[in-house]
């Protein structure tokens, strides 16, 4: 038998069982029970969310039934129970409850998994922009040495030229060597932090979770070292 969670959704009491919460493994809200050990707990031992607790019986319905009656239920209600599901992160509830919003379900799931996690993303984006800089970039748009040069992709990404610049650890003889060294350790810590998650560390720039210039993408590893592209 599954093991029993006990819950605390915002002050309203719930048990279920491990495989009900899992039943949907790419939402948000099976991210956070894969990793529970990360959920506060209460004084009574219940993993706590603070999300409205008596919405969330719908949201239980929904995973041990697979479907929902709402046929009596006050279209501000269903407006919530919405809410919630995209918050939660089930896809398959938003759309049996007519989700019309052409939002991006990834960019939000991927967004609370890493906020979950303790990630900071605009403090990311903060440090990203400040190290790569347009006039950093150019400064070395015709440099062969070490591992920073400027490369092209026959298949760029969509709204990209070809041209992106790689980054890897620097050679101690490069020119400004400290500084390459500083902004390619950036990279690498932001990477490791966000590949542990589940490699999420290209959607931080291809969903835009991150705004920049540029489509960071990671590249290949050499000699137990990663390197990084860096599109124009």
């Amino acid at each position: 038998m599954s093991n029993i969670i006990k819950l605390n959704i915002g002050g309203v009491l719930y048990q279920t069982t491990e495989n009900t919460l899992l039943k949907y493994p790419d939402s948000f809200l099976a991210s956070i029970f894969y990793e529970k050990h990360l959920l506060p707990t209460d004084e009574n031992g219940y993993y706590f969310i603070d999300r409205d607790g008596k919405l969330f019986e719908y949201i239980l319905r929904f995973l041990r039934d697979g479907t929902i009656n709402l046929d009596n239920t006050a279209k501000n209600i269903i407006d919530d129970i919405l809410d919630e599901a995209d918050y939660y992160g089930i896809d398959e509830l938003a759309s049996l409850l007519g989700d019309e919003d052409d939002k991006d379900d990834d960019y939000y799931n991927i967004r609370n998994v890493l906020v979950v996690r303790g990630i900071d993303i605009k403090k990311i984006e903060e440090q990203f922009n400040q190290h790569f800089t347009e006039n950093y970039l150019t400064s070395f748009a015709n440099e062969k040495s070490g591992s920073f040069f400027v490369n092209e992709d026959k298949s760029p990404p969509p709204g990209f030229s070809g041209f992106y610049y790689t980054i890897g650890p620097p050679h101690h003889t490069q020119p400004n060597y400290n500084d390459h060294l500083e902004k390619y350790e950036f990279l690498t810590s932001v990477y490791d932090k966000i590949h542990k998650t589940g490699q999420l560390f290209d959607a931080l720039f291809t969903k835009n979770l991150i705004r920049t210039n540029y489509k960071c993408i990671s590249e290949y590893t050499v000699n137990c070292s990663i390197r990084f592209r860096i599109y124009i």
